[in-house]
């Protein structure tokens, strides 16, 4: 939906919403989601309101635990952190030494 160099803002999420939510939610009455401005803007909402979908109630303004994605992210940087190379490393290496902190995690 975005071209290269475009970036997400509430005209944009407000039509994502209308066009792709009702398939991808498949029903559900109820979405929980950050609170970066153009996902909570009015459009975003009425949005929200078209398509008979509602915002989880009392959804905390942040919360890793909430986010599995983030706390893998995490642990994956925890990880690499821990095994910097002491010299210039090369691709192949960064790869390998990437996908072994994958596989820790």
């Amino acid at each position: 939906m975005l071209e290269q160099g475009d970036v997400m803002n509430k005209d944009l999420y407000s039509d994502l919403i209308d066009e792709k939510f009702p398939d991808w939610l498949d029903g559900c009455e109820y979405i929980a989601q950050d609170f970066e401005s153009c996902l909570r803007s009015e459009d975003a909402l009425e949005a929200f309101k078209r398509i008979g979908v509602a915002l989880v109630p009392d959804y905390p303004r942040s919360s890793q635990d909430f986010n599995a994605i983030e706390n893998a992210w995490d642990l994956l940087r925890r990880r690499s952190d821990t095994t910097l190379p002491r010299a210039l490393e090369d691709r192949d290496s960064f790869i390998a030494r990437l996908r072994e902190a994958v596989r820790f995690v």
